[in-house]
């Protein structure tokens, strides 16, 4: 029996809709992803769900006890994912049937996301979530509740299987409107056709006599003929007319910044640190041997909250970190604060300030980051946090830099809004180093990955070695444990100190791969 049940459901705001539901059904331990663009009714649909929002019309039936974490809002990345872990530990302690979670992977890093994703997996009741994480949905969701054009669709599977579907879908409808074009363009060549031989049955062929003519015209066939042949090509044009139309599916949009300005520069080496240690006052975070940054490098900076990435990215943004800096060096950082907005200009001035990229490229981006393109002579005053986030990031990207430092771009993203940013940077003919814990969106940009372990910061092949130690070590005191089982001299207490190594070093290896 299904313990969540919504009929006929209908969500307005100010008279606008907002949100359409027919019908929905959770059943006992489902795992639903609830994704849609940002504004659509995510998270005002869990509201709904908890009765903490009761203007709509329809009926929901929440049959058993319910859990729900809303949004966490904090000032910084780390100080969110410690609110949003001691937020989340209580729900698992004391599992309900029904867990309903708004961004719960929102500031986590790796190894809680990893954490997190295994209580999902385990929880005895059923979870919905919303989420733009797509690793965390693909591990931990069987069904997708998607919420397109104000109503909301479902989809079995995980994410992956959605955005599959969705491909597949898409590709009918172009064949649908090629298809459709098809018919309609010999449809109309057709009709062209008869409405032009009628036209000619009144004109005189060379083969015709002009006493013939004049006879066959006289008595109206000509006429005659030509009035069959527009009958029959006013016939094709009701055919036409009945063709079930089908619209052009909208292209996708691609970003190509042009190499102008600092993008053009020749330069090669950007920054140079060699043996370096990232501290805050003086307690050190990390030792570096080696980092080089070049041209045309993607870089992404991997590690736990509070690991050092921010302020190893302020280090190189104030040259503070000792080594070579290229002399003319422009950089762009991106943060989650708003201080580089001038709260009296309009939207558009904001970002065409420090830009020398085409009028065209900045309204497309803009429109790709959920700026409505005949609002952007909004002034930044009147706009929401996380839309000065996402002008924020929409400024440094298209500013005039050698180099960009981005520290977790994503959030207050929807799906859609990353993916277009993941196209963006995918074709950025630039410099940049990203910190994210979104390992999709990870992959998907970067060229080379640096990763903040045991205070040290590693290449991607330093980071194999360090894990093939660690396998070592796990061998290592797996031979420990089973030597100190068959010697009666080993006290259980040491027995159980070497079984709790083994247990942490597996979840690290785990976590870590």
């Amino acid at each position: 029996m299904a313990i969540l049940e919504l009929n006929h459901i209908k969500k307005t705001w100010q008279a606008e809709l907002i949100l359409e539901i027919d019908r929905l059904l959770v059943q006992p331990q489902d795992r639903i992803g609830l994704v849609g663009a940002n504004g659509s009714g995510k998270s005002t649909l869990l509201r709904m769900i908890m009765g903490m929002d009761t203007d709509y019309q329809g009926r929901i039936d929440l049959r058993v006890p319910v859990d729900y974490l809303p949004q966490i809002q904090a000032p910084s990345p780390q100080s969110g994912g410690e609110a949003t872990i001691t937020a989340l530990k209580p729900l698992f302690a004391q599992p309900k049937a029904l867990l309903l979670l708004d961004e719960p992977t929102a500031n986590l890093d790796l190894d809680h996301k990893n954490c997190l994703i295994q209580q999902v997996k385990d929880y005895p009741g059923a979870v919905l979530m919303v989420s733009h994480d797509r690793d965390f949905l693909d591990q931990t969701v069987d069904w997708i509740w998607a919420i397109e054009q104000r109503k909301l669709s479902v989809y079995k599977g995980n994410y992956t299987d959605y955005l599959s579907l969705q491909k597949r879908e898409r590709a009918k409808q172009w064949q649908d409107y090629y298809q459709y074009q098809d018919r309609l363009q010999r449809l109309q060549a057709s009709a062209q056709k008869r409405l032009d031989r009628a036209q000619s049955f009144k004109k005189k062929k060379a083969s015709i006599s002009w006493s013939d003519y004049k006879v066959n015209n006289f008595a109206g066939k000509y006429d005659a003929q030509e009035k069959a042949m527009a009958k029959s090509a006013k016939a094709l044009e009701r055919r036409m007319n009945r063709l079930e139309k089908v619209d052009k599916p909208a292209k996708e949009k691609r970003y190509t910044l042009k190499a102008l300005g600092h993008l053009s520069d020749p330069s090669n080496t950007l920054i140079h640190l060699q043996d370096v240690d990232v501290q805050v006052d003086d307690r050190l975070l990390f030792h570096l041997q080696h980092f080089k940054l070049q041209k045309g490098d993607k870089v992404g900076l991997l590690g736990p909250n509070k690991a050092g990435k921010t302020t190893f990215l302020k280090g190189m943004v104030s040259r503070s970190l000792p080594g070579y800096y290229y002399d003319q060096l422009s950089v762009g950082y991106f943060s989650q604060n708003f201080d580089q907005l001038d709260l009296n200009q309009s939207i558009l001035e904001n970002v065409t300030q420090d830009s020398v990229q085409s009028m065209t490229l900045i309204r497309n981006l803009l429109a790709g980051l959920g700026f409505n393109i005949d609002k952007l002579d909004q002034r930044i005053s009147t706009l929401s946090g996380g839309e000065r986030v996402r002008l924020s990031l929409a400024k440094v990207l298209l500013a005039d830099h050698h180099l960009l430092f981005l520290d977790e771009p994503t959030n207050y993203l929807d799906l859609p809004t990353l993916q277009e940013l993941e196209a963006f940077l995918q074709e950025y003919p630039g410099t940049f180093v990203l910190v994210s814990h979104d390992q999709q969106f990870i992959k998907e940009c970067v060229n080379r990955k640096y990763y903040i372990k045991d205070q040290q910061l590693l290449n991607e092949q330093q980071d194999t070695d360090y894990s093939d130690r660690s396998q070592q070590t796990l061998s290592l005191l797996q031979f420990k444990l089973q030597e100190a089982i068959s010697n009666p001299e080993v006290s259980l207490t040491e027995i159980r100190q070497l079984q709790d190594q083994i247990q942490d070093l597996k979840e690290t290896i785990k976590h870590k791969n």
